[in-house]
């Protein structure tokens, strides 16, 4: 939501201004719609500076205010491009160095050093893959209770995402992280719920925190 142009209400102009003005604007992310709505019915036409100002909101999704920068999220249940499997998009500098070296080994291509331009040397190892691809490996685990199925599911229709990601640069519409032993608030229940399922999985495995994503 985006907090529009104030409305003078006294027909009075601030210092050294022409004409009417912005008093100030802001975007707002809210959780989901409906704690926008109520945002919205607490904030609308509010008066500030003892009536010479008045709030008005209007939705961030109206023409000309969306964003066209996110990342296009995969398909539910498809795999991420080649490209995004062999470098994703969130590795850094040296960690795409590292990741063309390994890859550069298998594919017969040099690596360049890391002030060089490493795109044309990716282009080639994709290039690789694609006319060589790699052998899947499946395995088959265990199905996870049923009853601890339905607690997590039952939690997250209910959860009301954040509404910044909790980690920059994932491939998802959602990304939640839950601290081991720390408050989670708002989201105390769920961090229960995951802790359950992972003391089932292996109560000795050591986890300091847990990422819940929607259509990573």
């Amino acid at each position: 939501y985006r907090a529009h142009r104030a409305e003078h209400l006294t027909g009075s102009k601030l210092p050294g201004s022409t004409g009417s003005e912005w008093l100030g604007y802001a975007f707002v992310a809210f959780r989901d719609a409906a704690e926008a709505a109520e945002a919205e019915a607490l904030l609308q036409g509010q008066e500030l500076l003892e009536g010479r100002w008045r709030i008005r909101i209007r939705d961030a999704g109206s023409p000309g205010l969306k964003d066209t920068k996110q990342r296009p999220t995969a398909d539910i249940g498809g795999d991420p491009s080649l490209g995004d499997q062999l470098f994703p998009p969130m590795m850094s500098n040296g960690e795409r160095a590292d990741a063309l070296a390994r890859h550069g080994a298998v594919a017969n291509v040099a690596v360049p050093s890391l002030d060089e331009d490493m795109r044309p040397a990716m282009t080639a190892v994709k290039a690789h893959y694609k006319a060589h691809p790699r052998s899947e490996v499946h395995a088959c685990g265990h199905l996870i209770p049923e009853h601890l199925v339905e607690a997590a599911l039952s939690e997250l229709r209910r959860t009301r995402w954040p509404p910044v990601h909790h980690r920059n640069g994932m491939n998802s519409s959602q990304y939640l992280v839950l601290y081991h032993g720390k408050r989670n608030e708002g989201y105390s229940e769920l961090a229960r719920v995951c802790d359950q399922i992972l003391q089932w999985a292996d109560p000795d495995y050591a986890c300091s925190m847990v990422a819940v994503t929607k259509g990573f």
